[in-house]
């Protein structure tokens, strides 16, 4: 899953992201990082994210939900206005099956 915020002005990048669709291929390079859940589920997690930095951490509680996976998680999640948060209905159902979400928004102004 690609996750992206496609601003009013945004770069020709991102509109041609905006412009694709199901099934539409796209080629990456120089992924780094580990964004898969560890074997062991039972040990404590936290994920950190901010934005749309939410996409891999989305993904591996996808995982747990598909799979139905006991988890011991916390997900602290930053963002600038309550309208700027993603994925709530994964977060949802990944709770019952032990995921707790801390929120935190950056623009008091808009909260």
């Amino acid at each position: 899953m690609v996750v992206a915020r496609v601003p009013p002005a945004a770069s020709s990048y991102k509109r041609a992201l905006a412009r694709m669709r199901r099934g539409d291929k796209i080629t990456a390079s120089r992924l780094s990082g580990d964004f898969a859940l560890p074997s062991d589920l039972n040990q404590p997690l936290a994920f950190i994210a901010a934005g749309v930095g939410i996409g891999p951490f989305r993904s591996m509680l996808q995982q747990i939900v598909d799979h139905e996976l006991r988890c011991d998680i916390v997900l602290i999640y930053v963002n600038r206005r309550t309208k700027d948060m993603l994925c709530d209905e994964v977060f949802e159902k990944a709770g019952p099956l032990g995921l707790r979400v801390v929120y935190s928004l950056t623009d008091e102004e808009h909260v």
